[in-house]
């Protein structure tokens, strides 16, 4: 799959469903020609939560990438 196709994708928490914002970049590991993470824009009502309107999370912690979603496993004291 293309960078390209999962840029602005929403981005779905596994444990609460709760849709907390789509893809807005990635930190890519040159040497291995792997993706390290994400950063996450979050939407208006996760964002009015929280300090910072973005967040980053490992590539590992995402579970599934769908054609309109990407479900990722969040949980704030992991991530």
């Amino acid at each position: 799959m293309k960078i390209s196709k999962i840029i602005s994708k929403d981005v779905v928490d596994v444990n609460t469903a709760n849709k907390l914002g789509r893809i807005k970049d990635f930190k890519i590991d040159l040497v291995n020609g792997r993706i390290e993470s994400v950063d996450i824009v979050l939407n208006l009502k996760v964002s009015n939560l929280l300090k910072n309107n973005k967040f980053t999370v490992p590539w590992d912690k995402i579970k599934s990438i769908g054609d309109k979603v990407i479900l990722i496993d969040y949980q704030k004291n992991n991530i």
